[in-house]
């Protein structure tokens, strides 16, 4: 069996159409609310809405006891793609480290009767990374079985994407507004997350290509907005926690760091971790920490 390396791998429980590029994973989704109404969905019925048309795509896992799982379907598409055949064989056959992470995500869906989305690193010889919907569904005889997909994506070309939108942190990319003298005085917000959008409370539409101190002239009051415009003067990243409350945002881990005409914004929930932030007012400069960062 060829080992899979999982330079990383993570699980969300909650997340959107937006985060999933495959198209056949989309419809996997779309079958699987369709059929559910409210409880766990009939195998048969999601194969009579249009899951048998994707036979050779996915895989069906059955527990075997003890949490783990024996493969009893591996479709042929599947095969091809991640070069290998787990038909008949178990979860325990795995590599260890990528075995642990997905035994845990299967008994949760199992438990909570809820699907996953997985992001995970391909093969030892791939720049591959995959996306990964497992779906639960209920056998006739009232057994809880997973119907997995999974495809790859290239990594060279999309990693930055999924890392941008899998991220649970808020992330926001602001080209720089000059005036005529080359005077920054503004930003524009040319990139964010669907985290972001969340922090801040508004749609992607609401926020992509505005003005950055329009939407939020707080930003000029509390001093942030000072250390942007010294974050694109040094070319250095700068590093600072905040009670962002008045915000909205709570608790924040900010990080500016310098990209190529303007600056991108990093911030980080640490609501549940120990230790004093500075308030939003004054925020600076006792805790702020500078690094040097290369522009992109």
């Amino acid at each position: 069996m060829r080992k899979i390396m999982p330079l990383f791998a993570e699980a969300y429980h909650e997340f959107s159409d937006e985060q999933i590029h495959s198209p056949s994973l989309k419809r996997l989704r779309s079958i699987w609310q369709t059929c559910a109404r409210g409880g766990l969905p009939q195998l048969a019925d999601m194969m009579q809405h249009g899951l048998g048309d994707l036979d050779d795509r996915y895989s069906l896992k059955v527990p075997e006891g003890s949490g783990h799982f024996i493969y009893t379907h591996y479709g042929h598409t599947l095969a091809r793609f991640s070069r290998q055949n787990l038909l008949g064989l178990t979860t325990r056959r795995l590599p260890a480290d990528i075995r642990n992470f997905l035994v845990r995500e299967y008994n949760k869906v199992i438990l909570t009767g809820q699907p996953v989305f997985l992001i995970s690193s391909g093969y030892e010889d791939s720049l591959d990374i995959w996306e990964w919907l497992i779906v639960p569904a209920r056998m006739e005889g009232g057994l809880t079985v997973l119907v997995g997909m999974g495809e790859p994506r290239n990594m060279r070309d999309t990693l930055s994407d999924t890392i941008l939108e899998a991220s649970p942190d808020a992330i926001i990319a602001i080209q720089a507004i000059q005036d005529d003298f080359g005077t920054v005085y503004d930003g524009r917000i040319i990139a964010l997350n669907e985290s972001a959008c969340r922090a801040m409370g508004k749609t992607r539409g609401q926020l992509i290509h505005q003005p950055l101190l329009a939407i939020f002239p707080q930003l000029q009051d509390n001093g942030i907005w000072d250390l942007c415009l010294e974050v694109l003067a040094a070319r250095t990243a700068i590093r600072f926690d905040i009670d962002a409350q008045p915000l909205s945002f709570g608790l924040q881990r900010m990080t500016l760091f310098p990209m190529t005409g303007g600056l991108a914004i990093m911030m980080q929930d640490i609501s549940d971790l120990s230790g004093e932030a500075v308030p939003l007012i004054g925020c600076r400069p006792s805790n702020i920490s500078r690094f040097a960062a290369a522009a992109a």
